[in-house]
């Protein structure tokens, strides 16, 4: 390869990857120049790429990181360490032996936690944020008793230099081949136009009436959701056609290529208003903004801006979360850092903690937000049905299907996003049917010979324990490897007390206004009683519990004993839940998700255990971090864990 044709250049931080990457690049037409180059040298590298006329670069971790940090005027695609990737790095590390930790960024420190977990594998990990700190997190580990060290190649090169075994999180073939596509979509001109194109659609969406935007030529350039709802037409329909009949609908006509038909434009625009305005440039005008909003029955707008759905629709963004603890706020991060790539992401956490919430916050902050968002419940359509529901019919393919048959939800959802919750509920045989969408692109309507291509984001969430449902036979391995490239653990409301006053205090809004009813106030007794409160239902309990208090208690103070009595029999606490009195019934739907901390009666120490190993749970394991947040000295907490010779056991019945 003449590397001085290449406009995709690949800076590899390990020799393996070099080869790893050279195996996939020989998969495109596209020349693709691939060096070895660690950090500093990977910079390096990644000048001299640049110039000799390179125009996208790809890297891996810390390398990547530095080179976006170097002021190369070129964009970085991250390649990404999937699940498959961190599955295979966590059995090898446990066949070492000895105790295993993980020195690596935030984001991949929370992907490998989430993966040890489902796995069973005992881990600590320190994150740091820059490879500077990267000597001090090995070390950290260490004096920790760590003997297995998992991260990038400058990590485990540290943990060797300090006598300890070293574990290469190292990336795929696969994941390399999505590098490489996502760096040809970027490259040249059209990327940078459809980046463009992107942010203007996205600024659209914010806008929740109807906006259609025109270029120069009198083009329609672009056209919100809420825009395609109010004129019944499609964007594939709006964008590119002449829009004269909306400049001046008096005398225009909608041209054929929108309609159809020609027709009337004011039949087109009937019960709208109609608004639009120049756009210039000094004395130049460069386009028009329309917005159109509907009118009531005097021929007026209808009242102000406000929102209009779309059937596939995400209505939520992540700002809309109320989450200021810090496992939300990481929660929250992560899910706005996944939201930029298009890769498969995996939502694992109890019922009722908002998975579907969290995911359209990822859509909507999303290149794909002016894309529909289809939301699947997996467990609430019958197997029988599910199939023809995600992946359509031909006409006649069974005894009622609809004539012409149906197009699929993986159809309607293509240059969106589909959610799939509870995808643990699909059979073995619909998982086969996900995994070649997933693998190929395309689906195969039920009693279609031919293959259609979509062009869709995955995001699938479960509530279950899909790595022992997995040794169970009960779910397709690498239909879980490909769903979770990226991997969020929503946390339960019991890990994020901090969180409930705010919560509560939304919920006495949405609920007053959805009811009419006036609000209330609760008490610090009242909110001390919530705060204390187990919540195995988890956020949707919370929003039961307020809503019965805003119907049944009159406009005033909530008091604590107001909120026992909507409890009622379930009202318990941290220290009852501790102390290992619940009933069967009271357990957690789902026990592999839960966070039963410290077995033992609940007295002080073990409540001290609780607190600690809370925030060490919070902080990823990172001892300095964890004193910080109880307000002890790091050497109380290491003296505190040593005189707990239990600690470790203890530890490994600690389930996230």
């Amino acid at each position: 390869m003449n590397k001085h044709h290449a406009r995709i250049g690949i800076v590899s931080p390990y020799r393996s990857l070099v080869q790893t990457c050279t195996i996939a690049a020989h998969d495109f037409s596209e020349p693709i120049w691939v060096a070895l180059g660690l950090l500093d040298e990977g910079v390096r590298v990644a000048r001299e790429m640049r110039y000799a006329g390179v125009e996208v670069i790809i890297s891996r971790g810390g390398t990547a990181m530095q080179i976006m940090s170097s002021g190369i005027d070129v964009p970085v695609i991250c390649i990404p360490i999937g699940g498959h990737d961190i599955a295979r790095a966590l059995r090898d590390a446990a066949a070492l032996g000895g105790p295993i930790g993980v020195a690596e960024y935030p984001d991949m420190i929370a992907s490998v936690a989430s993966m040890a977990d489902l796995m069973g594998v005992e881990v600590s990990t320190v994150p740091f944020r820059s490879s500077k700190e990267a000597g001090d997190a090995v070390l950290e580990l260490l004096k920790a008793g760590v003997r297995v060290v998992i991260g990038e190649t400058l990590t485990v090169q540290l943990a060797t230099q300090y006598g300890a075994q070293g574990v290469l999180l190292q990336s795929g073939v696969e994941s390399v081949r999505q590098a490489i596509r996502e760096a040809i979509q970027t490259r040249g001109s059209a990327g940078a136009r459809k980046v463009f194109d992107q942010q203007i659609a996205a600024l659209a969406e914010l806008v929740r009436t109807g906006v259609v935007l025109i270029d120069p030529s009198g083009r329609v350039q672009t056209a919100n959701s809420a825009a395609t709802a109010l004129l019944g037409m499609s964007r594939a329909q709006l964008v590119g056609a002449d829009a004269g009949w909306l400049l001046d609908p008096m005398a225009k006509t909608a041209s054929s290529d929108i309609s159809g038909d020609k027709q009337d434009a004011l039949g087109i625009l009937e019960g709208l208003a109609v608004q639009v305005t120049p756009l210039s440039l000094g004395e130049t005008t460069c386009g028009w903004l329309v917005q159109l909003e509907p009118k009531d029955r005097r021929g007026k707008k209808a009242g102000g801006i406000r929102p209009i759905k779309t059937e596939f629709s995400a209505t939520h963004r992540l700002s809309d979360i109320v989450g200021r603890s810090p496992v939300m706020r990481a929660t929250l991060d992560m899910a706005l850092r996944y939201a930029r790539t298009d890769f498969a992401v995996l939502l694992c956490g109890e019922t009722g903690t908002g998975k579907e919430l969290l995911a359209q916050g990822i859509h909507n902050a999303s290149p794909r937000a002016t894309g529909p968002f289809v939301a699947v419940n997996c467990a609430g359509i019958p197997q029988t049905l599910l199939e023809s529901e995600l992946f359509g019919y031909e006409n006649g393919a069974f005894t009622g299907a609809v004539r012409g048959g149906k197009p699929g939800l993986f159809q309607l959802a293509s240059g969106g996003t589909i959610f799939l919750d509870e995808i643990e509920s699909a059979s073995l045989e619909l998982q086969a049917g996900m995994l070649r969408v997933l693998e190929q692109g395309k689906v195969w309507p039920v009693g279609s010979d031919r293959a259609i291509p979509v062009d869709v984001r995955v995001i699938s969430a479960s509530n279950q324990d899909l790595y022992e449902l997995m040794k169970q036979g009960r779910f397709r391995e690498d239909l879980f490897y490909r769903l979770s490239t990226l991997m969020i653990r929503v946390p339960p409301l019991r890990d994020r007390r901090e969180d409930i006053r705010d919560l509560a205090n939304a919920f006495i809004k949405r609920t007053s206004t959805e009811s009419g009813r006036p609000c209330v106030t609760l008490s610090d007794d009242a909110f001390r009683v919530l705060e204390e409160h187990d919540w195995p239902g988890n956020v949707r309990e919370l929003l039961n519990v307020i809503r019965r208090l805003v119907v049944t208690v009159d406009a005033g103070v909530v008091t604590a004993q107001a909120v026992r009595a909507v409890l009622g029999p379930n009202c318990r606490s941290v220290a009852e839940t501790a102390s290992g009195q619940d009933s069967p019934e009271r357990q957690p739907a789902t026990p592999a998700l839960s966070s039963s901390y410290w077995p033992g009666p609940a007295d002080l120490e073990t409540l001290e255990k609780e607190a600690i190993l809370a925030a060490l749970r919070e902080s990823y394991w990172s001892k300095k971090e964890a004193a910080r947040r109880l307000g002890i000295s790091t050497t109380t907490l290491w003296r505190k864990l040593k005189k707990w010779s239990d600690f470790q056991s203890a530890r490994k019945d600690c389930v996230s």
